[in-house]
């Protein structure tokens, strides 16, 4: 799915919500069922039900059930599909026509739908506010991309894992991943309207930069994910030292998890400061000292993203795909090995 069908999407949900007046009609009905509620004799039974019945014509006209896949599909990441349409409006009616007078279950089924349409709108709008800024050139997927095309994308991904899980996952990896690339844009002096999303699907996100940008990024990563070995002979230091059982054991490991910030730190440090010097930027200065900051937080974000089993692939820097499997398979093996740590602590405790 392009960004822009996905903005265009955020945006007929909630505009469709506002036009069919489905917030107002829960306002009046919720102000008459509180009043009954208190005794206000001016509120009648018919005023309630004739209320109800302009909520229920503008749920009518706003059914999940109605819409395309690609709709549905986002929408279900934000909320339950029963919130509106027939399913919601038959639960409504059948309160109303159960109370007898007596509002109570139905004031309480309208205020928590209402407090939910509330919420879903200001997602939406967190969602539209957050990714329109991030939306690149006006780039149409074709069914085949070129060469040419391959080397201004960059992709991320988790192996066989669904990917975007709901609507703040996937804000939240393209504000990430979006900075990440501005701050390579500035490094490299591309223009920064080039960085955009190329494509989102369920299972990653495609973006789109100039090819320095996407050099610099791709090497930059390769450097420090090449380097990871000595992370990974402390992490499996602190292993070692869970399993021995010392008195002193939890000291020992925060200081080395202490030792693995300082080897991270030490390796953005100067695999950034060697971007610099290539693209021509003195450190010393005030922009060369801002571009090296900027870079150095991004080398990291990466590797954290790496440490967490995601991919990045590109055209660029051959070595890359490589060494991001190894790192994370070196990842996964620790962690298995942990678990059946765990697993045999575990077997034990339960044979005393």
């Amino acid at each position: 799915m392009n960004i822009s069908q996905l903005i265009k999407i955020a945006t007929y949900i909630s505009g469709s919500i506002e036009a069919n007046g489905i917030c107002n009609h829960y306002q009046s009905l919720i102000g008459h069922c509180r009043r009954a509620s208190d005794g206000d004799s001016a509120v009648t039974s018919a005023m309630v039900g004739e209320t109800l019945r302009l909520l229920e014509d503008g749920n009518s006209k706003f059914d999940p059930k109605s819409w395309d896949r690609g709709v549905l599909r986002i929408y279900e990441k934000l909320e339950n599909p029963s919130l509106f349409g027939r399913q919601a409006s038959e639960l409504l009616r059948g309160l109303y026509e159960q109370s007898k007078g007596d509002y109570s279950l139905l004031l309480k089924e309208l205020e928590g739908n209402h407090t939910r349409i509330l919420a879903l709108l200001n997602q939406l709008g967190l969602l539209v506010g957050s990714l329109e800024p991030l939306v690149g050139p006006s780039v149409e997927i074709g069914d085949a991309v070129d060469n040419e095309e391959r080397n201004h994308l960059l992709q991320i991904y988790f192996e066989g894992a669904l990917f975007i899980k709901d609507i703040n996952q996937l804000e939240k990896f393209c504000r990430i991943w979006s900075s990440i690339l501005s701050s390579f844009t500035t490094l490299t002096r591309e223009k920064a309207e080039e960085v955009g999303i190329y494509d989102i699907e369920m299972s990653s996100i495609t973006f789109y930069a100039g090819i320095r940008t996407l050099n610099a990024l791709s090497n930059g990563t390769y450097r420090i994910l090449n380097q990871y070995q000595r992370i990974l002979e402390i992490k499996r230091m602190q292993q070692e030292l869970t399993e021995m059982e010392l008195n002193n054991a939890e000291v020992i490991v925060e200081l080395l998890e202490d030792e693995i910030s300082n080897v991270v730190d030490e390796e953005s440090s100067a695999i950034a400061s060697e971007l610099l010097a290539k693209y021509e930027w003195d450190e010393e200065l005030e922009d060369g000292a801002d571009v090296y900051r900027l870079v150095k937080t991004s080398l990291k974000q990466t590797l954290s993203f790496v440490e967490k089993g995601g991919r990045i692939f590109s055209n660029h820097s051959s070595g890359l795909k490589a060494v991001n499997e190894k790192v994370v398979q070196m990842l996964q093996s620790l962690k298995e090995a942990e678990s059946r740590q765990q697993n045999a602590e575990i077997f034990n405790f339960e044979s005393i």
